[in-house]
């Protein structure tokens, strides 16, 4: 959930004004926004998490509201059906494991943090902080390499 795994597609212009979005490009780009609508939610636990510090009410209200809607993006990009073809296949599996690793650090990883907050314990949140960034970058960069390679066996250009 940090702004440095957004990924997004760029398909060719013309493909823009003909419409010509393909089947691939479509898949890519729902995974695309389901990267982006779950970084969203954890950015803005983040800001509102810095502006209720001293409130452990608000604190667990603020992050029961941000799992029920990370769990809905999950369970959407869960549903997303790739193409009909291996490389399709491939990146569905690696996006699946993605969500999985997402739904831990939001169910419990995140729990974790929002408790050691309501303690004022903050060497301990940004030890787990940390822990939390390796984690995810690992599956983040499964998932860029598995969408670099089905970019390319359907001639998609990615932005950076």
């Amino acid at each position: 959930m940090r702004s440095r795994r957004f990924f997004p597609v760029l398909v060719l212009p013309f493909c823009m004004i003909m419409g010509c979005g393909s089947e691939a490009v479509r898949f890519n780009n729902a995974i695309s926004s389901t990267t982006k609508d779950l970084e969203k939610i954890g950015f803005d636990l983040g800001k509102e998490i810095g502006l209720s510090r001293g409130n452990p009410g608000k604190l667990k209200d603020l992050y029961a509201k941000a799992v029920k809607d990370a769990m809905r993006v999950i369970d959407d990009g869960k549903a997303l059906k790739a193409p009909k073809d291996e490389n399709a296949k491939e990146f569905r599996e690696v996006f699946l494991e993605y969500l999985s690793a997402e739904d831990r650090i939001i169910r419990h990883d995140l729990g974790r943090i929002v408790d050691m907050l309501k303690y004022n314990n903050l060497s301990g949140v940004q030890a787990a902080l940390q822990d939390v960034q390796q984690y995810e970058n690992k599956y983040v960069q499964k998932l860029k390499t598995a969408q670099a390679k089905y970019a390319k066996a359907h001639g998609i250009t990615l932005l950076k």
